[in-house]
Protein backbone atom coordinates (compact mmCIF):
# COMPACT_ATOMS: atom_id res chain seq x y z
CA UNK A 1 0.00 0.00 0.00
CA UNK A 2 2.67 2.45 0.36
CA UNK A 3 4.84 1.71 -2.39
CA UNK A 4 1.06 2.49 -4.35
CA UNK A 5 0.72 5.68 -2.37
CA UNK A 6 4.44 7.04 -3.26
CA UNK A 7 4.16 5.72 -7.07
CA UNK A 8 0.85 8.02 -7.05
CA UNK A 9 3.16 10.88 -5.69
CA UNK A 10 5.35 10.98 -8.08
CA UNK A 11 3.13 10.46 -10.90
CA UNK A 12 1.30 13.30 -9.95
CA UNK A 13 4.58 15.28 -9.31
CA UNK A 14 5.63 14.08 -12.94
CA UNK A 15 2.28 15.16 -14.37
CA UNK A 16 2.47 18.71 -12.71
CA UNK A 17 6.21 19.41 -13.93
CA UNK A 18 4.91 18.46 -17.45
CA UNK A 19 2.07 20.85 -17.38
CA UNK A 20 4.14 23.45 -16.22
CA UNK A 21 6.81 22.86 -18.85
CA UNK A 22 4.16 22.76 -21.79
CA UNK A 23 2.44 25.98 -20.74
CA UNK A 24 6.00 27.97 -19.65
CA UNK A 25 7.78 30.08 -22.01
CA UNK A 26 11.05 28.77 -22.52
CA UNK A 27 11.71 29.80 -25.93
CA UNK A 28 11.54 33.18 -25.39
CA UNK A 29 15.28 34.64 -25.22
CA UNK A 30 15.77 38.19 -24.69
CA UNK A 31 18.89 39.59 -26.22
CA UNK A 32 20.88 42.71 -25.64
CA UNK A 33 20.23 45.75 -28.47
CA UNK A 34 22.12 48.83 -28.42
CA UNK A 35 22.12 51.89 -30.65
CA UNK A 36 24.37 55.54 -30.35
CA UNK A 37 21.81 58.62 -31.51
CA UNK A 38 24.08 60.95 -32.77
CA UNK A 39 23.05 64.93 -33.04
CA UNK A 40 24.96 66.78 -35.39
CA UNK A 41 24.22 70.62 -34.99
CA UNK A 42 25.45 71.89 -38.32
CA UNK A 43 24.48 75.05 -37.94
CA UNK A 44 25.99 78.66 -35.97
CA UNK A 45 22.60 78.56 -33.67
CA UNK A 46 21.96 77.14 -30.44
CA UNK A 47 19.36 73.79 -30.75
CA UNK A 48 17.55 73.08 -27.86
CA UNK A 49 15.32 69.68 -27.90
CA UNK A 50 12.43 69.65 -25.54
CA UNK A 51 11.26 66.29 -25.00
CA UNK A 52 11.52 63.21 -23.16
CA UNK A 53 15.21 63.06 -23.04
CA UNK A 54 15.80 67.10 -23.19
CA UNK A 55 19.26 68.51 -24.45
CA UNK A 56 21.34 71.79 -26.06
CA UNK A 57 23.43 71.77 -29.14
CA UNK A 58 25.73 74.59 -29.19
CA UNK A 59 26.83 75.97 -32.85
CA UNK A 60 28.90 73.32 -34.36
CA UNK A 61 28.53 70.78 -31.85
CA UNK A 62 27.33 67.33 -31.31
CA UNK A 63 25.37 65.03 -29.01
CA UNK A 64 25.23 61.72 -27.98
CA UNK A 65 22.18 59.26 -26.36
CA UNK A 66 23.11 55.79 -25.85
CA UNK A 67 20.45 53.03 -25.51
CA UNK A 68 21.20 49.47 -24.18
CA UNK A 69 17.69 47.63 -23.95
CA UNK A 70 16.33 44.43 -24.37
CA UNK A 71 15.27 43.27 -27.74
CA UNK A 72 14.70 40.18 -30.41
CA UNK A 73 17.47 37.95 -32.06
CA UNK A 74 16.70 39.70 -35.75
CA UNK A 75 17.38 43.61 -35.34
CA UNK A 76 17.51 45.46 -38.66
CA UNK A 77 17.74 49.57 -38.16
CA UNK A 78 14.34 49.55 -38.80
CA UNK A 79 13.10 48.34 -36.22
CA UNK A 80 14.76 51.02 -33.72
CA UNK A 81 12.65 53.92 -32.71
CA UNK A 82 13.89 57.26 -31.73
CA UNK A 83 14.82 58.47 -28.17
CA UNK A 84 11.59 61.42 -28.41
CA UNK A 85 8.77 60.52 -30.40
CA UNK A 86 7.04 63.95 -29.96
CA UNK A 87 8.78 67.25 -28.83
CA UNK A 88 9.97 70.69 -29.90
CA UNK A 89 13.10 71.81 -31.61
CA UNK A 90 14.22 75.51 -30.36
CA UNK A 91 16.56 77.40 -32.52
CA UNK A 92 18.19 80.44 -30.74
CA UNK A 93 15.02 80.86 -28.86
CA UNK A 94 13.81 82.30 -31.84
CA UNK A 95 12.33 79.73 -34.50
CA UNK A 96 10.47 76.81 -32.92
CA UNK A 97 10.03 73.28 -34.95
CA UNK A 98 7.32 70.30 -33.64
CA UNK A 99 7.95 67.12 -34.02
CA UNK A 100 5.30 64.90 -34.45
CA UNK A 101 5.66 61.03 -33.83
CA UNK A 102 3.47 59.88 -37.06
CA UNK A 103 0.64 57.15 -37.33
CA UNK A 104 3.41 54.55 -36.88
CA UNK A 105 5.41 54.76 -34.21
CA UNK A 106 9.59 56.05 -35.21
CA UNK A 107 8.10 56.87 -38.33
CA UNK A 108 7.32 60.64 -37.89
CA UNK A 109 8.67 63.74 -38.64
CA UNK A 110 12.69 65.30 -38.19
CA UNK A 111 14.71 63.48 -35.17
CA UNK A 112 10.99 62.02 -34.22
CA UNK A 113 11.69 59.36 -37.72
CA UNK A 114 14.30 56.76 -37.55
CA UNK A 115 14.37 56.99 -41.49
CA UNK A 116 15.31 60.50 -41.54
CA UNK A 117 18.76 59.25 -39.45
CA UNK A 118 22.01 57.85 -41.39
CA UNK A 119 22.26 54.25 -39.79
CA UNK A 120 25.95 52.41 -39.71
CA UNK A 121 25.72 48.98 -38.63
CA UNK A 122 28.07 48.64 -35.49
CA UNK A 123 27.46 44.79 -34.31
CA UNK A 124 24.70 42.15 -34.61
CA UNK A 125 21.58 44.10 -32.57
CA UNK A 126 24.29 47.41 -32.56
CA UNK A 127 23.89 50.53 -34.97
CA UNK A 128 24.64 53.96 -34.86
CA UNK A 129 22.03 56.13 -36.14
CA UNK A 130 23.10 59.91 -36.98
CA UNK A 131 20.88 62.88 -37.29
CA UNK A 132 22.51 66.51 -38.67
CA UNK A 133 20.49 69.56 -38.01
CA UNK A 134 21.39 72.19 -40.90
CA UNK A 135 20.73 75.62 -41.71
CA UNK A 136 17.86 74.24 -44.10
CA UNK A 137 16.33 73.29 -41.18
CA UNK A 138 16.57 76.44 -39.22
CA UNK A 139 14.77 77.97 -42.29
CA UNK A 140 12.03 75.97 -42.28
CA UNK A 141 11.05 76.26 -38.82
CA UNK A 142 8.22 78.62 -37.56
CA UNK A 143 9.11 81.54 -35.53
CA UNK A 144 8.08 80.82 -31.75
CA UNK A 145 5.30 81.99 -29.68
Amino acid sequence: MEQKITWMHCLIFGISIFILLSFSKCGDVDYRVRADFIYINETVHTIEIISEKPFTLPPNSDYVIKIDSDGGKNISADSYVPPFSDGIVIYDDIKCDTLASGAILGQGEGPAGIQNYQSKKISDRYYEFTYRFTEDHFLLAEECN
